[in-house]
């Protein structure tokens, strides 16, 4: 298992959808969702590609999910709960090498600095084709913790992280239709081997880098109290381009060729408070817990459209299915430009700052090993302040047309 993709496909009623071929996209339940991602329980809302060379284990969460993170999907979420500092000593290489040229290694080091200081190194780097012409992969990720036991009650976790991804986005294969292919009508065109890439593997690539610094510290009292403080910082640089195909294979083996160009700047600072308490009244077990959950995201996203042959006035090109498909689109002109197209927007560029602040109280009672119930109430100050440009006439500056500020409790 080497992602996320990878790791659903054992659990019962989660499988991974394509995503454009650019982005973790999982379906809970039959609600597909590229938002309800955690990292040791604080949100890690951006679109990219998760490695889990740094995941001690994953956690998969069905049903709906408001309760426990507030805004997201119904169908549920998944948790990625990182490796951190230990004293128990570490060491672990793995060593990858596969079919299409696949290429990974990984290093797990670690172990106490002293009784009371520990340290671990969790790293990757892969290099990796794929049997789709053109497709490739190459990642690499670095992620250093200390763990700090000022007294034998007080614990703090200190975690950096750099990942960086960057593939070719494969959107996969156009299906058959029309009159003469009734049989194979919406089902995948198949042309000789399936390493056919229908679009320019050359004009796809994506990319994120990640930055994120991770705090935690947790203390306990001697009543049975337990305080936890938990703060994450990430700075995503997101990039993603493509020119796929658009449209099903025609009978005389046209198909229409599309694309765009999508930058994401996203900066997630997140900090979140739990108080936990339990307590046992005659037979049954309570455990209580009081959290507060403080978070702002900030994003700046612009995205472009492509024109084909030096034409600015159409945002799509027909393509004739052959031996030379790939080379035939790799040497049409193309370039991604800010343009109305037939009243239609090819151009956008947006800024949105995200306040959330949420508050919950729970109870999780035990009335015995098989029976357990959680009653609780979540409140949840949502405040987004939008502003949005995008093109509206053939002016070569966009016209700012929305900016406005939503408050949601």
């Amino acid at each position: 298992v080497q992602s996320l993709a990878d790791a659903v496909r054992y659990v019962p009623g989660i499988q991974a959808a394509q995503g454009e071929g650019n982005r973790d996209a999982l379906i809970f339940r039959g609600n597909i969702s590229t938002g309800d991602f955690f990292v040791d329980g604080l949100r890690d809302d951006v679109q990219t590609f998760r490695d889990v060379y740094n995941t001690d284990r994953i956690e998969v969460l069905k049903g709906a999910n408001g309760l426990a993170f507030g805004r997201g999907g119904s169908g549920g979420a998944i948790n990625r709960v990182t490796k951190e500092a230990g004293w128990d000593p570490v060491r672990d290489l793995s060593l990858s090498l596969g079919s299409d040229d696949h290429r990974r290694v990984a290093i797990d080091l670690g172990q106490g600095f002293n009784d009371s200081a520990a340290w671990r190194l969790n790293s990757v780097y892969e290099n990796s084709d794929s049997y789709r012409d053109g497709v490739k992969l190459e990642r690499y990720g670095i992620n250093p913790t200390f763990t700090f036991k000022p007294t034998s009650r007080t614990r703090v976790v200190l975690g950096a992280e750099y990942f960086k991804d960057e593939r070719i986005a494969d959107r996969g294969v156009p299906s058959a239709n029309g009159a003469a292919n009734a049989v194979l009508n919406r089902r995948p065109f198949r042309i000789g081997d399936d390493d056919q890439f229908f679009g320019s593997a050359a004009l796809s690539p994506t990319e994120t880098e990640t930055y994120a610094f991770n705090l935690a510290i947790e203390h306990a009292f001697d009543n049975g109290l337990t305080i936890k403080n938990r703060t994450r910082y990430a700075d995503y640089d997101k990039f993603y381009q493509n020119v796929f195909a658009d449209s099903a294979v025609a009978n005389n083996g046209n198909f229409t060729v599309r694309g765009y160009i999508d930058f994401t700047d996203r900066k997630n600072t997140l900090n979140q408070t739990d108080l936990t308490y339990t307590a046992r009244w005659g037979r049954i077990e309570h455990k209580l817990l009081g959290s507060l959950e403080l978070s702002r995201q900030e994003t700046d996203n612009s995205r472009l459209s492509a024109f084909f042959n030096n034409d600015l006035t159409t945002t799509g090109t027909q393509v004739t299915l052959n031996a030379n498909t790939a080379s035939q689109i790799g040497n049409i002109p193309v370039a991604f430009a800010a343009n109305l197209v037939n009243g239609n927007n090819a151009f956008r560029d947006n800024t949105s700052d995200v306040d959330v602040i949420g508050v919950t109280v729970q109870d999780q009672i035990t009335f015995s090993p098989r029976w357990q119930a959680i009653f609780g109430l979540r409140y949840d100050h949502f405040s987004t302040d939008f502003r949005g440009q995008r093109r509206s006439g053939a002016a070569p500056t966009p016209n700012a047309l929305v900016s406005e500020r939503f408050d949601i409790s």
